[in-house]
């Protein structure tokens, strides 16, 4: 067993899905379960653990309370919640306790992606490179100047058409894949001041010691692509406090956090990737030939290494 030594604690009270996800876990962890909140409690003070897996309709009103007494007892220990609820339900909540990864509760489960991202929950440096997520030829654009940048999207959204994407869905895919272009050119690199040095009406070229790489490919009815900027400014509390706005009144005009707001909605699954400052990676994973299900529960994963 290659984890053998990792133990994760599931805290769900509903016996079905535990136990789908417990024998999915047992494959590389041992797996202790608690059905609420006070026996999570109580075994968390027994012994150690590397992950805490947190329904969050279990534990219920009590979980400010109960993630600020886990605190208390288990610094170092990774937390991640599980849920059937939107991101809107829930970000408020995470915002206040510094929870940057929420697994949905779907059935079925996909027993390969639930051990990658478990993994990524425990050892986030496993996160980075789009090849973790599809195991195939991942091909490889640089992004210097604007001419790059328009080269790049086109090519790439070619690429993904020779590969079945219909034209709806290459419409989605190139919203997602220059809004979050656009992020990196436009909010990572920054003056010595610290204000962004490139705006979109006079951007030309980036400077010699900066870069932006986008990596792609394609796997059977799986795709997707990664935005790598070499700065590693992005902060996991700028992300969630702009997505915050975005769901609250007071950001119903704020473009701050609206191309990562977009690129969740026109995805699958986006996963956020920072090294701080040496690397900032926004992976976006699509579906080809899938309806999209405007009601399906989306995962939330930002994965931190200092």
């Amino acid at each position: 067993m290659a984890e053998n030594q990792k133990s994760i604690l599931l805290i769900d009270r509903d016996p079905e899905e535990r136990t789908k996800l417990s024998r999915i876990l047992a494959q590389q962890y041992r797996v202790d379960v608690a059905t609420s909140a006070s026996e999570g409690l109580n075994m968390l003070s027994r012994e150690p653990y590397a992950l805490i897996l947190i329904d969050f309709e279990t534990v219920g009103l009590q979980i400010d309370l109960f993630v600020n007494l886990m605190r208390e007892r288990i610094k170092g220990t990774k937390i991640a919640l599980l849920t059937k609820l939107h991101l809107e339900e829930y970000i408020f909540y995470i915002r206040n306790w510094g929870i940057t990864n929420v697994m949905p509760k779907r059935d079925p489960y996909n027993p390969d992606e639930v051990l990658v991202i478990v993994e990524n929950f425990i050892h986030p440096e496993k996160a980075f490179g789009l090849r973790r997520y599809l195991p195939t030829l991942i091909k490889t654009e640089e992004i210097r100047t604007r001419d790059d940048k328009s080269y790049v999207v086109s090519k790439i959204i070619n690429f993904f058409g020779a590969n079945g994407f219909s034209s709806v869905e290459l419409y989605d895919v190139r919203l997602v894949l220059e809004e979050i272009i656009n992020n990196a050119i436009y909010h990572a690199f920054r003056d010595e001041q610290g204000h962004p040095k490139y705006r979109p009406h006079t951007f030309v070229e980036l400077a010699e010691n900066e870069i932006i790489k986008v990596d792609y490919g394609c796997l059977g009815k799986r795709a997707g692509f990664a935005v790598n900027d070499n700065q590693g400014a992005l902060e996991c509390k700028q992300i969630i406090d702009a997505l915050c706005r975005q769901y609250d009144k007071e950001g119903l005009y704020d473009q701050s956090g609206r191309g990562l707001f977009l690129s969740r909605r026109f995805t699958n699954t986006l996963i956020i990737n920072i090294r701080n400052r040496k690397l900032t990676q926004i992976i976006a994973l699509l579906l080809k030939n899938s309806d999209k299900d405007k009601s399906e529960i989306k995962p939330f994963y930002i994965n931190y290494v200092e």
